[in-house]
């Protein structure tokens, strides 16, 4: 039985959405590891350039293209500068950036339009599982004390995982699903329930969010929610509909009524994760993983206007390379030293790794796209939730430019959208 290209191209596609935060996953190769979702990457990149359908970039295209440009020269005017292990990272990072690169600016987007459906029904199964994952960990933990990741992936496929999979900070056990971090476990679960139509299903993700104890995703999960309230409301006013808003007043009405019997039910471990979370925001400056993230925008400015030459002020250090600029000048996680990192901040992170011109043409495409997905409600709180969250958190990561891209993508025909939306349905 033959299959298609067509075919081939609709199931990477679907992988590549099926991988797309699941960063605890690496395939090794040589001395190095690659996540799946890389790898699909790499093999999209093969197939999609043996096909030579490629088109001439839009004003996203340009404005993507322009940055790999400043990051490259980035990488090769510091190569000097930072040591040799901070340079390949550099490097590796331009690389997947590069390919990245390829998807974003020259796949004809017909083609990126027709694939759209199975991306995005890779990434809703993904969040499914990462929910899912997430919970057993929240259960097993209760129930033995031990990580769900080393269990099974450790101590039963004898696997050495790149990063800790446990994540146990001040008594809450921060829940990281399949990844390393609390904050892409959460933001991974925001995107499951803009994808969500179901109220039930919104619900599940919600109480995963709380359960990752990650504040960054808390603040994103309230943005979005605003975002999308305030989004209909003026779309209401446009469109004067009153039983959309009856049926919004009731949805608000059941989300709270929920909420308010989980308390008087007194889901223990749900609400004090909840409160515990709510408490470190309440003591900042007692919580040394809030004083590290205040401290990376207090030094900001003396890095950019005082260490840093012209060159370093307008392309950064290297796209790998923000936490090197802390640890020499600063002393900042000196045992680090041997091991390229960045810091855990989106802003600050872009800044001194791309800088100030880096950072301009990725706020200017994640602002761009917001206003191709100006009339998709999912993809305008969604960028606007990443913005927000990216304030305190790194969320400029290589999945998160692939995710808006293809959840603000307009599809062609009002059919198109029409079938799109039929078959994104909850079953």
């Amino acid at each position: 039985m033959s299959i298609s290209y067509k075919s081939i191209e609709n199931k990477l596609f679907f992988l590549l959405g099926l991988f797309t935060s699941m960063a605890l996953l690496q395939i090794p190769i040589g001395t190095i590891s690659v996540s799946p979702f890389n790898a699909i990457m790499y093999i999209i990149f093969v197939f999609e350039l043996l096909k030579g359908k490629l088109a001439v970039p839009d004003t996203n295209g340009v404005i993507y293209f322009v940055y790999l440009i400043c990051i490259t020269i980035s990488t090769v005017i510091n190569s000097s500068f930072v040591p040799s292990n901070w340079n390949t990272a550099n490097f590796i990072a331009v690389f997947n950036l590069w390919i990245l690169g390829f998807l974003l600016i020259f796949v004809n987007k017909n083609i990126l339009r027709s694939v759209k459906i199975f991306f995005i029904n890779g990434l809703k199964l993904n969040t499914w599982i990462q929910l899912t994952w997430g919970i057993l960990q929240f259960i097993i933990y209760k129930v033995s004390g031990q990580s769900l990741n080393e269990i099974f992936f450790e101590d039963t496929l004898h696997l050495q995982l790149s990063y800790p999979t446990s994540n146990i900070y001040y008594g809450i056990n921060r829940l990281t699903g399949l990844n390393w971090e609390p904050a892409y476990f959460g933001l991974t679960l925001i995107i499951g329930y803009l994808l969500s139509n179901k109220l039930w299903k919104k619900l599940l993700f919600i109480v995963g969010v709380v359960l990752s104890a990650s504040r960054t995703s808390l603040l994103t999960l309230i943005a979005v929610i605003i975002v999308q309230e305030i989004y209909k409301l003026v779309k209401f006013k446009e469109k004067k509909k009153t039983y959309f808003q009856k049926q919004e007043v009731m949805t608000t009405f059941t989300i709270l009524l929920v909420i308010i019997v989980g308390i008087i039910l007194n889901f223990q471990e749900i609400i004090n994760t909840f409160l515990s979370t709510a408490m470190r925001f309440q003591n900042l400056d007692l919580d040394p993983s809030s004083r590290v993230h205040s401290f990376y925008y207090q030094v900001l400015g003396n890095i950019l206007f005082s260490k840093f030459s012209l060159a370093q002020l307008l392309f950064g250090i290297g796209p790998a390379s923000s936490g090197y600029a802390y640890t020499l000048w600063y002393d900042l996680y000196p045992y680090l030293i041997s091991n390229a990192w960045n810091i855990e901040n989106g802003l600050a992170d872009i800044i001194v790794g791309s800088g100030v011109l880096g950072t301009v043409l990725v706020y200017w495409w994640f602002i761009n796209n917001l206003r191709i997905g100006k009339d998709n409600k999912v993809a305008f709180a969604l960028i606007i939730g990443i913005l927000v969250g990216a304030i305190t958190y790194s969320y400029f990561v290589n999945w998160i430019w692939v995710v808006v891209m293809f959840i603000s993508l307009p599809l062609k025909h009002q059919d198109d959208y029409v079938q799109f939306k039929e078959r994104l349905k909850d079953e």
